[in-house]
C-alpha cells in the first residue's frame, strides 16, 4: 500500500486550526490510511501549536509538530516539511489551517491515489467557499474524475483561463514534486500556478476531481485578499506569461495586457469610490510594469527556472 501522510502548513492560525483538525479527525474510517499528521509550522508567535496538541485526540494517528526556526512563507514552509520526509511516504495530502475537509475527503483523495498510475503528479478537487459572513458558494459536483494531461495545450489553458488547481485539499505524489524545482517562495498568490505549470512541462498529468471535498476559508486578511488589493495577482500572472510567452502569439499577447489593464481601471474606480490613492497609485505604477514588460521588455521579474518541454 501507498504511504500517505497530511500536511497542515500553520501560521497564527490558533484561531481556527482547531475546527481543521477536527474536520480531519471525522473522516474515520479513511484516516486510518494515515499514518502521520503532520503540523508544518512556520514560525508562529500565537498559541497555534498548542492548540494543534491538546485538539488532537485520535489514537491510531500521530500528530507530529514540526516547527521552523525562522518564518518561510507559505511556499518555503511546505518546501521545508516535504524536503524533510522525503524517504518516509509516497504521497502527501495538504490542508490549510483555515479551511476544512468534509467528511467524504480521504475517502475519495485516498481512493483517487491508490488507483492512480505513474503518470499522476497530483489529485485536486472542487471545493466551497466559506465566506466571513457564514454563507457558503458551491463549487461542483459531478461523479466522473478528469485527467487532465501534461503538455503545451494544459499550459496554454491553464495561463489563459486560470488554474482550477487548489493546493488546500490537494494530494501530491513526492517522486513528482522531486522532479520539479518545487513551489516558488516568490510567488505568494501564483506559486500554485507556477508549481502546475511545471508538472505539465515535464509531462506529468493531473486528476481533478469534481467533486467538493473540502470548504476554502475566504477572509479579509488572506493572501488572496492581500494580493488583489496590493495588484501582486497581476504581477505574478504577468510574470507567468512572460515565461512562457513563446507559446502565444503577438494578438494573444495583447489579450493579456488588455485583460490585466482593464482588471486594473476596474480597480482604480472602486479606489477612486473609496479614496483610495494609495491603491491607485500602485496601479499606475503596475500599469507602467505591464507596458514595459509585456510591451517592451518580454523578461519577467520573478526568477523561474527552466522547464523541461519541447515547445517549438
Amino acid at each position: 500500500m501507498l504511504r500517505k501522510t497530511i500536511v497542515v502548513p500553520t501560521y497564527n492560525a490558533a484561531n481556527t486550526i482547531e475546527e481543521t483538525l477536527i474536520s480531519i479527525q471525522e473522516n474515520n474510517p479513511s484516516l486510518y490510511n494515515i499514518s502521520e499528521v503532520f503540523i508544518a509550522d512556520d514560525f508562529s508567535t500565537d498559541e497555534t501549536i498548542e492548540v494543534s496538541t491538546k485538539v488532537w485526540t485520535d489514537r491510531k494517528t500521530n500528530i507530529r509538530i514540526v516547527k521552523s526556526d525562522l518564518n518561510r512563507g507559505e511556499r518555503g514552509n511546505l518546501n521545508r516539511i516535504i524536503k524533510s520526509i522525503k524517504n518516509d511516504y509516497d504521497w502527501i495530502l495538504i490542508l490549510h489551517a483555515d479551511d476544512l475537509a468534509k467528511a467524504n475527503w480521504l475517502k475519495e483523495m485516498c481512493y483517487a491515489i491508490d488507483e492512480s498510475d505513474e503518470t499522476i503528479a497530483s489529485i485536486s478537487s472542487s471545493y466551497d467557499v466559506f465566506w466571513e459572513n457564514g454563507e457558503i458558494e458551491p463549487g461542483e459536483e459531478k461523479e466522473k474524475s478528469i485527467i487532465i494531461k501534461g503538455n503545451k495545450n494544459a499550459i496554454k489553458n491553464t495561463l489563459q483561463n486560470g488554474t482550477w488547481w487548489h493546493i488546500s485539499g490537494c494530494a501530491i505524489k513526492l517522486s513528482s514534486f522531486y522532479a520539479t524545482n518545487g513551489f516558488n517562495e516568490e510567488m505568494p498568490q501564483y506559486g500554485d500556478m507556477e508549481w502546475i505549470l511545471q508538472v505539465f512541462g515535464l509531462g506529468f498529468n493531473i486528476i481533478y476531481i469534481p467533486k467538493c471535498l473540502t470548504l476554502y476559508r475566504q477572509t479579509s486578511n488572506s493572501v488572496s485578499s492581500n494580493s488583489f488589493k496590493t495588484h501582486r495577482d497581476i504581477f505574478e500572472h504577468a510574470n507567468l506569461i512572460l515565461y512562457y510567452s513563446e507559446i502565444f502569439s503577438k494578438k494573444q499577447m495583447l489579450a493579456f495586457y488588455t485583460k490585466f489593464n482593464l482588471q486594473l481601471f476596474k480597480r482604480n474606480v472602486r479606489s477612486l469610490i473609496n479614496l483610495d490613492f494609495s491603491r491607485l497609485k500602485l496601479s499606475l505604477m503596475m500599469t507602467f510594469y505591464l507596458t514595459k514588460t509585456l510591451g517592451f521588455t518580454h523578461k519577467p521579474s520573478i526568477r523561474l527556472k527552466k522547464r523541461e518541454i519541447d515547445f517549438k
